[in-house]
């Protein structure tokens, strides 16, 4: 707490200084860092000592990169990445959060990051992938009750193991907006989200590829309910939704690929049990990856005006005309499609 970052062994500051001198003084409320791999070191993910293991944060603050390509924060399988405390807000923007590796020593739960309860985590332009939980909440465990524990915007969540809930396990109410939960299995429970004991809402949100035992996309748990707006559910395995004593609500403009499981009353735009028609996950323009809506995919145009976002996931403009019919509306999902051009639209030689 004297002011001056220094680590244990070399003096030179490190994010692990870095952390324990922000907890540590009051006015430190911000880290930047550069384009590098900030590995944490000094494995002992039994200890609680904030000298040892994940990083702990046991006061407010923002930590940001210089985006998700350029800086990393790797805890190169010693522990989970971060652990936020009670009463304190965790912030990242413009960074990864890679290679958490949870087990019963440590705790299980949260391989990427832990919110305990009382806490909360912010995202921003972040992408969290490559990380293990022995437990619950491959990429991000919330084990907050609070309101507004975990708020996501303009990021992806993907490539994360765990038992269930690989993508996110949350237990307190939030939101998910612009962003995309992809490819993330589960060996027992479901893949991308698990929501339960509160509300949480998706909008424009991408979930994609997710595999687990029963369920790929989503599950809402007992007491939780996920509310869908403008939102793609697309190629989960097996099933993209599922009622686990919680509930589903439709705001409008989604598309379901296969939703004969998700026990949804259909809103407004909403399409089910079709072909989304999307392309790999692949960084498409902004920082963070994203699935692309191919020509013909029914998700172009689907989404709702009350619900459209002024941007999406990547920073691109909305709404475009995706479809060719002269009109322009947002898209369901992550991700907008560009303008189809009108060399297209009028290939007939009319105009």
């Amino acid at each position: 707490g004297d002011g001056i970052c220094e680590g244990e062994n070399t003096g030179a500051c490190n994010i692990r200084a870095a952390v324990m001198e922000a907890n540590a003084t009051a006015a430190i409320e911000s880290i930047a860092l550069g384009n590098a791999v900030f590995s944490l070191s000094n494995s002992d993910s039994s200890s609680p000592d904030s000298a040892y293991g994940d990083l702990d944060i046991e006061s407010d603050l923002t930590i940001t990169g210089n985006g998700p390509e350029q800086t990393f924060i790797d805890a190169a399988g010693i522990d989970r990445v971060f652990d936020i405390s009670p009463g304190a807000t965790l912030t990242l923007s413009g960074l990864s959060v890679v290679g958490g590796l949870t087990n019963d020593e440590g705790g299980p739960d949260g391989a990427g990051i832990r919110i305990q309860n009382g806490s909360q985590l912010v995202l921003q332009q972040v992408r969290i992938y490559n990380n293990d939980a022995e437990g619950l909440g491959g990429g991000i465990a919330n084990l907050s009750q609070a309101s507004d524990s975990l708020l996501i915007e303009n990021s992806v969540i993907s490539n994360n193991t765990a038992m269930t809930g690989a993508g996110i396990y949350s237990l307190g109410a939030g939101s998910i907006s612009n962003s995309t939960i992809s490819t993330n299995h589960a060996a027992e429970g479901v893949g991308g989200i698990y929501q339960a004991g509160s509300d949480l809402l998706l909008n424009h949100v991408t979930v994609a590829g997710n595999t687990g035992h029963n369920t790929g996309g989503m599950v809402s748990g007992a007491g939780g309910q996920i509310t869908l707006q403008n939102s793609l559910l697309a190629d989960n395995d097996e099933l993209d939704c599922r009622s686990d004593g919680g509930s589903l609500q439709s705001d409008g403009g989604n598309v379901i690929s296969n939703g004969q499981s998700c026990n949804i009353t259909l809103a407004a735009n909403d399409l089910l049990d079709l072909d989304p028609e999307i392309g790999e996950l692949n960084i498409q323009g902004g920082t963070t990856a994203t699935h692309a809506l191919r020509r013909t995919s029914p998700a172009r145009d689907q989404g709702l005006a009350s619900h459209c976002t002024a941007a999406d996931q990547r920073g691109f403009m909305r709404p475009t005309d995706g479809d060719g019919d002269g009109i322009a509306a947002c898209d369901s999902g992550a991700y907008e499609a560009e303008e189809v051009p009108l060399d297209i639209i009028f290939s007939s030689g009319f105009e």
